[in-house]
């Protein structure tokens, strides 16, 4: 008989943030010993700076905007008002204001890992909640089911949903967090509860108030989200032997703080910018004719040019489809087990919202920050499908223990190279998209050079931003983005009227960088070039404006 495993005497909590701190701080450390700052660049992702942007514009402007003229709701809220709640009465300055998100991405993931890594210790036991944790590390999704990448240099750690790949500056960290809250305080009790019947079980225990605010905090941090609330909705009406009276009082109780939410939401938009959901949410969401072109063509058939792009959308809503289809098994019994109620809460949820991404939004417009609430519940079951097992058959507890710290250590060193491979500490390089995460820190890095030659040699001339954000904030100055995310409702009527050139040069954005998804090359018979500057320190232009026929 092999020797049993030596007894922990440590507190689930502390245990939990001890893993957890490990898997985690372990790596970032290492970076920035190594590189220095320029490791957050490799964390962040594009769309990072549009938050940072409208929240340190708060402070300068006194409204949520990108062009300093506009209002613009062109985001999420929580994260948001987060940063602004933050960067104004703080007066955290303009450069270190991404130390500061960096910061709190850390934390916020920190904290989500180490709820979930206690809850699991909760459930499962000391031991098996130990192997179970290890699993989320990098978690079965980015372990089993992920497109192995190609050589592609965005940020946020190359696109992929590994848990450090979740401190990216953007709404995923405090939403983890949201939902690890969730785990902790509403789904380990319901797993580990043992009584109850059909005619008996009452969900509203379960959802204190506490985790009816985590809710209704939830759908704020990401909109899309909400699909949990609809599952939860699903449930309590279709839950067998419960009167009709009943199942709308409980609708009411687990529901209300969520809808009082939305409500203020929506008429904070409508008062604001004229339009109840976000003008970044409205632009993306579409029917898609490209839809058999992305399934067949680009990923299932292999094609050579997009396959890796299309590949990382695509598998990861397949996968939780799969997932959620194999949870529908558990909706008949469902009535009268918590345990087996949150399983098929779950599983309507990764249909709801995988059936959504993949009908109504273009793949162009998810980033990966879009997966990770789906990939998170896929990794949390495989865990607890781990510790289970492990549980119940000690003998192997041992041998996968050993094979979950085998992983982590053939797994760390990959999380470190790509933490250092796109972030160097000079300007020898190309202009293509795949330097982003290297053009962002080069702009952090000198941005005072850099506005100051740009406002020496155009006086008073605005930016159309480009990319996602990264030269209005970086270089801290207002401007009119070609993706109209962060735009008033205003401008994208003007835009559908006379077009992009047409609609920002004559309100002074003539300051357009040879850099991102736009140039003025692209439409040579509206916008002609009048100057090219080169900054220092960097690898390409930016170009004077002016239309052709004003």
């Amino acid at each position: 008989m092999p020797k049993a495993l030596p007894e922990i005497k440590l507190s689930d909590d502390s245990l939990a943030s001890i893993v957890v701190g490990g898997m985690l701080l372990i790596p970032i450390m290492l970076a920035f010993g190594v590189m220095g700052s320029r490791a957050m660049f490799s964390f962040l992702a594009a769309d990072t700076m549009y938050y940072l942007d409208i929240a340190s514009n708060v402070w300068k402007y006194g409204i949520p905007t990108m062009d300093g003229e506009s209002l613009t709701n062109g985001f999420h809220p929580l994260w948001e008002f987060i940063l602004i709640g933050i960067f104004a009465p703080l007066h955290i300055p303009h450069h270190f204001q991404v130390y500061v998100v960096f910061v709190l991405s850390v934390l916020f993931v920190y904290a989500a890992y180490a709820m979930v890594a206690g809850g699991l210790l909760r459930i499962l036991g000391k031991w098996p909640g130990l192997v179970a944790t290890l699993t989320l590390f990098p978690g079965a999704y980015a372990l089993f089911f992920e497109p192995r990448r190609h050589v592609f240099g965005a940020p946020g750690l190359h696109y992929t949903l590994s848990p450090l790949s979740a401190i990216n500056g953007m709404e995923t960290p405090v939403s983890l967090a949201l939902w690890a809250f969730f785990f902790l305080k509403c789904a380990a009790p319901m797993l580990s509860f043992r009584g109850g019947s059909a005619e008996k079980f009452d969900i509203r225990p379960f959802f204190p108030l506490s985790v009816r605010l985590c809710l209704a905090a939830l759908v704020l941090a990401r909109l899309d989200d909400c699909f949990l609330m609809v599952a939860i909705g699903l449930f309590v009406l279709f839950q067998h032997g419960v009167p009709f009276g009943r199942k709308i009082r409980t609708l009411w109780y687990i529901g209300w703080p969520t809808g009082v939410a939305m409500i203020t939401y929506v008429v904070f938009n409508l008062e604001t910018v004229g339009i109840a959901l976000p003008l970044s949410a409205l632009s993306k969401i579409s029917s898609s004719e490209d839809r058999a072109f992305y399934f067949y063509g680009s990923v299932l058939l292999g094609h050579p040019g997009n396959w890796w792009h299309e590949a990382l959308r695509l598998y990861v809503l397949l996968v939780a489809l799969l997932v959620g289809c194999c949870g529908r098994k558990f909706l008949p019994q469902a009535s009268g087990k918590p345990g087996i109620a949150l399983f098929a809460i779950c599983a309507l949820f990764l249909i709801m919202k995988a059936l959504f991404l993949l009908l109504a939004v273009p793949f162009v417009c998810q980033g990966y920050w879009y997966y990770f609430s789906m990939v998170g519940i896929c990794n949390v079951m495989f865990a607890l499908a781990i510790g289970a097992a492990v549980k119940a058959h000690s003998d192997a507890l041992r041998p996968v223990l050993y094979f979950c710290l085998a992983v982590i250590a053939f797994h760390m060193p990959n999380d470190l190279n790509a933490i250092e491979s796109y972030v160097h500490d000079g300007p020898s390089m190309d202009k293509s998209i795949e330097n982003y995460a290297n053009v962002t820190y080069l702009l952090w890095r000198h941005d005072e050079e850099i506005r100051r030659f740009l406002m020496d040699k155009a006086p008073g001339a605005k930016l159309v931003e480009t990319l996602d954000g990264m030269f209005a904030y970086l270089l801290d100055m207002p401007a009119e983005g070609v993706t109209g995310l962060a735009s008033s409702p205003d401008e994208i009527k003007r835009r559908k009227a006379v077009g992009l050139w047409k609609s920002v040069i004559p309100r002074g954005f003539t300051l357009v960088p040879d850099y991102g998804y736009v140039t003025p090359a692209s439409d040579p018979k509206t916008v002609k070039i009048v100057e090219e500057l080169h900054p220092p320190f960097l690898p390409f232009s930016f170009f004077r404006v002016e239309l052709v026929q004003p």
